[in-house]
């Protein structure tokens, strides 16, 4: 488990950081920093949700995520 710090919570590029060179699989997001997380311009996505399996938000179900490769459609 890691406890993520402030001054990176609400910095997305340092989150997105965090996020990759941690590994992280699952985290609780609130709707405000998950959108501006998604919203943010020049951030990798797929790099930063890379090994994210699980995103958690209060009052709402679980969003389990699944990546593909093009090689899974042969």
């Amino acid at each position: 488990m890691y406890i993520i710090p402030d001054d990176v919570i609400y910095d997305p590029p340092q989150l997105v950081t965090f996020l990759t060179e941690n590994h992280i699989t699952r985290m609780l997001f609130t709707p405000s920093l998950l959108q501006a997380v998604l919203e943010f311009k020049g951030l990798d996505l797929d790099k930063a949700f890379q090994f994210m399996r699980c995103v958690c938000m209060p009052d709402m179900p679980d969003i389990t995520l699944v990546h593909t490769s093009p090689c899974d459609n042969v």
